[in-house]
């Protein structure tokens, strides 16, 4: 009879009853299951709570986080009643979390209207500062369920304490949206916001001297040359980047920018 132990067969001796001990291979543990590399993703979308498919499998709703991704491209295809299904594909690097961002867009339909119907906005901040809405008086704070149409506006709010704020909010069609002002820090880059104001472009520079192509905004005048985005802060000015005070905005068709900026490119005229 023999007796298994641990890198050695212990064996029973027929001749003598003694035990002897033979060497034998040790037995190598299996190695434990392991994953393979992978990634991860951060999916949101605007507005939220909208169905996520990943490579056709069903993921859940925004936001999501997904971390077993395999390296590579993935595809992606979100969805939300009353909105358009919107698809994106993403790269996936071991070690990394992609973040994906999808901005729908609402339905066409004769009932809303679509691109027309309106969304509200709630602004919230140190209470009695006067909120002004793309240059119009709007109240007081806290400013609630304010009703606007669909699209970028231009919010400011004035107080003692705030001083002048801006901010450019891209209101969406039947969709609560909400931004909080508070005061600027001192020394922070929202001091250097808070003298500065949108202005439309078109008091500067003649539409001749501009391109617009979906959200990006190319500039040749006064010898400048600048592209912009609407909606975002980045700049590039004679092939310098730069950051603005204020993102550069569309209201009611038409082109705004800072005012610093825009004093600084009228200056340029020959």
């Amino acid at each position: 009879m023999a007796a298994i132990l641990i890198g050695a067969a212990f064996v029973a001796s027929p001749l003598s009853g003694e035990a002897d001990v033979q060497s034998a291979t040790p037995t190598s543990p299996s190695p434990s299951a392991t994953l393979p590399p992978h990634g991860g993703a951060y999916i949101t979308t605007l507005p939220a709570g909208a169905e996520v498919w990943l490579d056709g499998s069903y993921l859940g709703r925004t936001p999501a986080f997904v971390d077993d991704l395999l390296p590579g491209r993935h595809a992606l295809t979100v969805s939300r009643s009353g909105w358009n299904v919107a698809t994106a594909s993403f790269d996936v690097s071991v070690g990394q979390a992609a973040t994906v961002s999808l901005v729908l867009s609402h339905i066409a339909s004769a009932s809303n209207g679509a691109a027309g119907s309106p969304g509200t906005l709630d602004v919230r901040g140190t209470s009695g500062d006067a909120v002004y809405i793309d240059g119009a008086s709007a109240g007081t704070l806290p400013l609630e369920r304010k009703e606007l149409k669909s699209g970028f506006h231009i919010v400011t709010v004035v107080g003692k304490q705030t001083g002048r704020v801006t901010r450019v909010v891209e209101v969406f069609p039947d969709t609560a949206s909400v931004i909080s002002v508070a005061a600027p820090a001192s020394g922070s880059t929202e001091t250097a916001q808070a003298d500065d104001v949108l202005a439309p472009l078109a008091s500067y520079v003649p539409d001749a001297s501009v391109v617009v192509s979906g959200n990006a905004v190319d500039i040749h005048a006064h010898r400048l040359e600048l592209q912009c985005t609407i909606g975002s802060r980045d700049y590039v000015m004679n092939g310098k980047a730069g950051s603005l005070p204020i993102a550069a905005a569309l209201v009611a068709g038409k082109i705004y920018l800072p005012l610093s900026l825009l004093q600084r490119i009228s200056a340029a005229k020959p």
